[in-house]
């Protein structure tokens, strides 16, 4: 019954009370083709030269429009382009990233999809974000093919995870939250509870996370940072734009740098660019976010994005020189 298209639907979603009206009018029709999920690896490992492991771990797929994954200019139209778009870009994985300790312990980075993420109403709490979600993005976290399921293959035990550093809280990085009880979760300051994306309404009232105060020495290419735990070779750094308080975590070594991205960026190229994502909240802080993280690209820190398929080949490439932290 709904015939309402483009800008009319995001006109109507931003009006006080209509969001939840038109939260049935989700008419666009889902992309036939499946991910390909033969071409893109499940798991990567990289042992640094001070013994800690890096693990990128293939959590699901997410698929978004044309005008989602890259800023389709003027910038104030992004939402309205996207919503009005009517091309798919190709699936992307969704990654998330353990870094685990000479001890056994547990840093992930992230937390993907839940595997109840299609399930009619996962979104209830959220009737706006339901809507926007079921129109514009699809999502493939099959059997096998989410967090849990990719820890155990990877022989990670889930009561090791220490904390979780939340880049931000798309619904493709939140999901397996529920999952670690006992782990600090970790977010940029003007994330929460200003920019709580949409997930946080499923987790209770009585739910927060930590809030990173970087007040750690600078790091390369970043003024400061937070440590995590107790070791100053794995620090949450931030990388605002994509969301208010959007963070990343740098790993250094002896033998390199590894850059754990979120969706400050999609890939190497789109850094190269210093190009953004049309779902991004800020434009301008995403583009300076941007050159900051192609200097560090440029100085050979390893780049490894929440979507990039490409991160499990790049996981075993060293940087040419790792960062070294402030004293």
């Amino acid at each position: 019954m709904c015939k309402l298209h483009g800008w009319k639907l995001w006109a109507l979603a931003s009006l006080p009370g209509l969001g939840g009206a038109i939260t049935g009018c989700t008419s666009m029709p889902a992309p036939r083709e499946g991910p390909p999920k033969s071409l893109v690896s499940e798991h990567a490992t990289r042992e640094t030269a001070e013994g800690l492991r890096i693990h990128a771990l293939r959590a699901g797929w997410v698929r978004v429009k044309r005008t989602h994954r890259e800023l389709d200019p003027p910038a104030f139209l992004r939402f309205p382009r996207i919503l009005a778009d009517d091309q798919w870009a190709d699936w992307m994985p969704i990654v998330v990233y353990a870094i685990e300790g000479r001890d056994g312990s547990i840093v992930l980075v992230d937390a993907g999809a839940s595997p109840q993420i299609n399930d009619e109403d996962y979104f209830a709490c959220d009737p706006r974000n339901n809507w926007f979600y079921r129109r514009n993005l699809r999502f493939d976290v099959a059997d096998g093919d989410h967090l849990a399921a990719r820890m155990a293959q990877a022989g990670l035990d889930l009561e090791r995870v220490t904390h979780i550093v939340i880049s931000h809280f798309h619904a493709d990085h939140v999901g397996a939250i529920p999952l670690f009880p006992n782990a600090e979760i970790l977010v940029g300051p003007g994330n929460w509870p200003e920019h709580t994306g949409s997930f946080t309404c499923q987790l209770g009232e009585d739910w927060s996370p930590t809030i990173a105060h970087y007040g750690a020495g600078r790091i390369h290419m970043f003024e400061s940072s937070l440590v995590i735990g107790d070791d100053a070779r794995v620090r949450m750094v931030p990388l605002p734009g994509h969301t208010p308080g959007h963070a990343g975590v740098l790993v250094t070594g002896g033998d390199g740098a590894w850059l754990l991205a979120g969706d400050a960026t999609f890939d190497v190229d789109q850094t190269e660019r210093l190009a953004v994502a049309g779902a991004t909240q800020d434009v301008s802080r995403a583009r300076k976010t941007q050159a900051r993280i192609k200097e560090a690209v440029r100085q050979g820190v390893v780049l490894l994005p929440a979507h990039d398929p490409d991160v499990f080949e790049r996981l075993g490439r060293l940087g040419s020189q790792g960062p070294k932290a402030a004293d």
